[in-house]
């Protein structure tokens, strides 16, 4: 009868080893689970993210054409007019404003091979022919615009009264294109210059003082899309797109002739990808 209860004792014995061996094997293999996701989570927390910021603009614009420049805000706070501090016009350049956005990467890692680029959304169509007073918008060989949407060029035309009271014509003939740009590396926390395409700065302008001075809704909102692709350490593409567009939360200018305005631009994430580098 000893016998059979010591076997007893010993069968039960080796069945409560094998299992606590499976419990031990089971609770490993969550655990090993459980140390993969938390690592899989935390390289998704340090990837690099590009984040274009939401940018403050205060500028004073003598003309349609005139690029964007930084001026001193007390200028304006205490109500300085324009010819007790004659600031030289800037002109707009071929592609890019002198005007720069900011661009930061919030990740831990390197953002590597980064390039980027905008499109107008919308393209010819977001223009069509305008005339407003003394400004003229006409789209160039629109067939040639039907077969590449985003890429055409416009005729900017204005008429207007110079400082010595005579009438001054400017015409320039604008490039809507893709230009991309390249940033070899941008390291975590770094912040680097966005520039921004010239006739966004121009359509821009044209749209504040037609529909903010003078309450016209003729033009519509000039709106951009901005895609940026660049590689992370693990050799991932990501693709990020951004709607960019003239703020309406606050527009404001002085009148018609200084021409001081203060507005935002504003950014909006609309996609984002992640894939494999192609080998």
């Amino acid at each position: 009868m000893n016998e059979w209860v010591k076997g007893g004792i010993e069968i039960s014995s080796a069945i409560g080893a094998v299992w606590a061996a499976v419990a031990a094997r089971k609770s490993a293999s969550v655990s090993s689970k459980q140390l993969e996701h938390q690592i899989v989570q935390q390289e998704k927390i340090d990837l690099p993210r590009l984040v274009p910021l939401n940018t403050f603009i205060q500028t004073e614009v003598l003309k349609m054409n005139s690029d964007w420049k930084k001026i001193d805000s007390s200028l304006i706070n205490n109500n300085v007019e324009t010819e007790q501090t004659s600031v030289k016009e800037l002109k707009l350049k071929e592609k890019f404003s002198s005007y720069p956005l900011s661009l930061i990467n919030t990740g831990k890692m390197f953002a590597l091979d980064v390039k980027y680029n905008y499109v107008l959304e919308g393209g010819r169509d977001s223009i069509n022919e305008y005339l407003f007073d003394d400004i003229k918008l006409k789209v160039l060989d629109p067939e040639k615009g039907q077969l590449e949407s985003d890429e055409f060029e416009f005729l900017f035309y204005q008429d207007y009264k110079g400082y010595n009271g005579n009438r001054t014509i400017d015409n320039q003939i604008i490039t809507v294109k893709p230009y991309t740009r390249y940033i070899p590396i941008i390291k975590s926390e770094e912040k680097v210059e966005l520039l921004i395409p010239s006739y966004f700065v121009l359509l821009s302008n044209i749209y504040i003082k037609s529909n903010w001075i003078h309450q016209r809704n003729s033009l519509k909102r000039p709106q951009l899309i901005l895609t940026i692709i660049y590689t992370d350490q693990f050799y991932q593409v990501h693709t990020l797109e951004y709607r960019m567009t003239l703020s309406l939360k606050q527009i404001r200018t002085r009148g018609f002739e200084s021409e001081y305005i203060e507005t935002w631009v504003d950014f909006e994430l609309i996609k984002a990808e992640i894939n494999n580098k192609p080998t």
